[in-house]
């Protein structure tokens, strides 16, 4: 792919229509080895997450460094409070196998479930 193509796709007024045109596997695929898309363990390994297919999306390049910055916060949380539940929730626009937000939390244990992080990032 031409740089001036890959430009094209992160256009601002294309963007949209590029995340919704990937809506398989195979596609994600395709545009991780173009360069375009990183995969991302929704439950960080060192939170316990497993290296599986269903622990994982594709995310534009650099929203993985984005993520590690928030599991960075949470896991200073956890020093404090080592029973807290992390949770990366997903949110999808249509078909498309991009999310185009990940909600990361940190919460207590129930009864309480008090929510001590939330974030958003902010896909597409």
């Amino acid at each position: 792919m031409k740089w001036r193509d890959a430009w094209k796709f992160w256009d601002k007024k294309e963007q949209i229509t590029g995340f919704a045109a990937i809506d398989s596997l195979g596609k994600a695929h395709m545009m991780m080895d173009k360069g375009m898309l990183e995969p991302v363990y929704l439950k960080a390994i060192r939170f316990g997450g497993e290296e599986v297919p269903d622990n994982r999306v594709y995310v534009p390049i650099g929203i993985g460094k984005v993520k590690e910055k928030h599991d960075d916060e949470v896991a200073k949380l956890m020093e404090e409070t080592p029973d807290l539940f992390y949770g990366c929730l997903p949110k999808y626009r249509g078909m498309s196998r991009v999310p185009y937000e990940l909600v990361i939390t940190a919460t207590t244990p129930e009864p309480e479930k008090k929510v001590l992080y939330s974030e958003t990032i902010s896909i597409w």
